[in-house]
């Protein structure tokens, strides 16, 4: 009656563990509850490890021949997953009801709970929305995989200052009549779940598109294996959210989980520059995965950070780059490591995210990190320059102007479509 919606009294709690359904007061269905919740017949097709699982996992990042930094970043930039999906979005009222917070482009939708019609109605609470996928990974691991997809909007989430709660999903794969199809399918889903266990998010919905499959003579082609999540979180304040843009001048810290040596494996770097997919997907920390998305949410909620983007697809250095472009500033990055660059600057390793910073709270940041048992690394400087540079143990590797970057950037999914 408070917010003026229809509603009906369908049923009440009892005791006994019995579910008893009645129809124009006849009883149609009386069963025990744990029939259909904990103890359902599950569906047991045959599923098979696909062979190729093997051969694709014995890549060797070091075999890789030498390519050209600034090129590759170009390449990249152009890329159909990385290059700017503004065409799309600008062509819809993503406006709508003056409830966004946060414009499209960030790592997670935030919208405000208000109703025009009636303003006393209105929360001071956000809901923040966050959508991910990576067939490429699943396809190359299922379970390791499906554990990727899940933190990672769960963290994305996180990244605009909001707790995740729930989970939906989609689970895109081929013929599941297939034992190969089954075995991507069932070990995808086993990974999912164990995400979701450990970061405490259940699945409140979800739905299935199978049999994605093409045949031409005697050949049958199935579609990479693409579970869809999408993550929900609430802001207890929506006035006290953080996006993926700089702002303002001040430091950049990358934080998270930065022990573990780079992989290339899976990367978006490994399919645009050099055409191949493989590799061991990398292994997500769940423990110090939920230890940097608990951070995330009170690092935002006390305005210790101003800006906050997770390090996904394209790595590190498209990472800085995204924050970047919507900005009026310039970066100076100014990185330091035993790898080789490519590695440093491309890796899609998980858990971590790039947070700027008032160079006057960088050090209660830090300290703030290192009590969560959280890594972080001191990567550069927001400056009012519109420029981007780049050095590498001291030697620069590049130096670019950021509205010529910003335009291969905007310009490249209108080309191709």
């Amino acid at each position: 009656r408070k917010y003026h919606l229809s509603h009906a009294v369908v049923g009440k709690m009892t005791g006994g563990g019995m579910l008893k359904v009645f129809f124009h007061g006849e009883l149609v269905a009386d069963l025990p509850v744990d029939l259909i919740t904990g103890k359902a017949p599950l569906y047991d097709r045959p599923a098979q490890k696909p062979a190729y699982i093997s051969n694709l996992r014995k890549f060797d990042q070091s075999s890789l021949p030498p390519t050209n930094l600034r090129e590759d970043l170009f390449k990249l930039l152009s890329s159909p997953n990385v290059c700017s999906k503004a065409w799309v979005y600008t062509q819809y009222d993503w406006g709508v009801g003056t409830n966004t917070v946060i414009r499209p482009g960030h790592d997670s939708a935030l919208l405000r709970l208000k109703w025009v019609v009636k303003p006393e109605l209105s929360s001071e609470k956000g809901v923040a929305f966050s959508v991910e996928g990576n067939g490429r990974l699943v396809f190359l691991d299922p379970y390791e995989g499906g554990r990727y997809i899940v933190a990672e909007a769960c963290r994305n989430v996180a990244c605009v200052g909001a707790k995740p709660l729930a989970i939906t999903d989609c689970l895109n794969f081929g013929n599941p009549e297939k034992p190969e199809i089954m075995w991507q399918l069932t070990e995808a889903v086993r990974g999912m779940a164990r995400a979701c266990e450990e970061l405490n998010v259940p699945v409140v919905s979800g739905n299935v598109s199978l049999y994605n499959e093409t045949t031409t003579g005697e050949e049958a082609r199935n579609i990479y294996p693409t579970p869809v999540v999408v993550c929900v979180g609430v802001l207890d304040d929506v006035e006290r959210h953080v996006g993926s843009v700089y702002t303002s001048e001040g430091e950049l810290l990358l934080i998270g989980d930065l022990r573990r040596p780079s992989l290339l494996d899976g990367s978006e770097y490994l399919k645009v520059i050099h055409g191949l997919v493989k590799g061991k997907v990398p292994k997500v920390d769940l423990k110090k995965e939920k230890l940097l998305i608990e951070a995330l949410v009170d690092l935002v909620r006390e305005g210790m950070v101003l800006s906050a983007h997770d390090v996904s697809t394209g790595g590190l250095l498209i990472n800085v780059l995204e924050s970047l472009f919507p900005s009026s500033f310039g970066v100076e990055l100014e990185l330091y490591g035993e790898e080789s660059p490519h590695l440093f600057l491309f890796s899609e390793m998980p858990s971590r995210v790039v947070v700027s910073v008032e160079s006057q709270k960088a050090d209660q940041v830090k300290d703030f990190l290192e009590e969560r048992g959280l890594e972080w690394m001191y990567i550069g400087t927001v400056v009012q320059e519109r420029v981007l540079r780049l050095s590498y143990n001291d030697r620069l590797l590049l130096e670019e102007d950021v509205e010529s970057l910003k335009e291969v950037w905007e310009k490249a999914l209108e080309g191709m479509l």
